[in-house]
Parts: C-alpha cells; structure tokens; sequence
C-alpha cells in the first residue's frame, strides 16, 4: 500500500478503511509504504498505529517503507519524537513489495 502527500484529518480514515480491507483479505503481510509522505498530523499518526493493531488482530505482520533513513527528514523527525519510529517496524530490505495506492 502506497502512501503519498500528506496523511492527516482528511485521508486517515482513508487509510484505516483500506488497511481493515486488507486485512479481510488472504495476505500474509502488509506493507505500507510512506515514502511519499509529505507531511503527517496526529491523525495521520494514530492510523498508522490502528493499521498496526488492526493487522496483529488479524495474524497478519505489519511494515513500513522504505528503510526509516530513506523517509523525509519532516516525517522521519515526526515518528521520531513521537516515539513511534521505534514501535512502527520499518522493513529491513526498505522495499515495499506493492503498488496499490492511497
């Protein structure tokens, strides 16, 4: 799942909507990429966290990419003092293996 521009009040349920489809779905994993990301709100924040939660329900693992070094410094900073960068698990290859958008 590819993100981009920016993910806050007005696409989180967007994202929350496309990450409990998935979840309904036969993948093993979901990988959302945030790469693209622009700029992220609080909103934006906690729907990365229930696409987290909403994929553990569900025995499904959860990533990130790219590699949390290949992110804007702005988004990057962000997960970072929020103490999110060390509780959102970013994929060891950077990779995000998919190409549907959102």
């Amino acid at each position: 799942m590819t993100l981009s521009g920016e993910l806050d009040l007005t696409s989180a349920g967007q994202l929350t909507r496309a990450v409990a489809g998935a979840c309904k779905g036969d993948a093993d994993e979901l990988v959302v990429d945030v790469g693209g990301l622009t700029f992220i709100d609080s909103t934006g924040l906690r729907a990365l966290l229930n696409g987290k939660e909403l994929c553990e329900a569900s025995d499904r693992a959860f990533s990130l990419a790219p590699d949390e070094q290949k992110v804007l410094p702005q988004v990057r900073r962000l997960l970072e003092v929020t103490g999110l960068l060390s509780r959102l698990p970013f994929r060891a290859d950077g990779t995000s293996g998919g190409d549907r958008g959102v």
